[in-house]
């Protein structure tokens, strides 16, 4: 999933991902794309359960191409 930091999940979605056993690659971009839930803020901490939640510069970093 790409997002600018605002995604968000509903109780009810949350638990139907949760039973099956969805995995989620979190990537943030744009003006809130600082603010992952790894750095300890509540941005897409919605999404932190169902996998990483990264910056699209630590991607990019990754990769090699920055």
């Amino acid at each position: 999933m790409i997002t600018d930091g605002y995604a968000d999940v509903t109780e009810e979605h949350m638990e139907a991902l949760k039973k099956r056993k969805v995995s989620i690659r979190t990537v943030i971009f744009g003006l809130r794309r600082a603010q992952s839930s790894r750095d300890g803020d509540e941005e897409c901490e919605a999404l932190a359960p169902f996998g990483p939640v990264m910056k699209l510069e630590d991607v990019v970093e990754a990769c090699g191409t920055g």
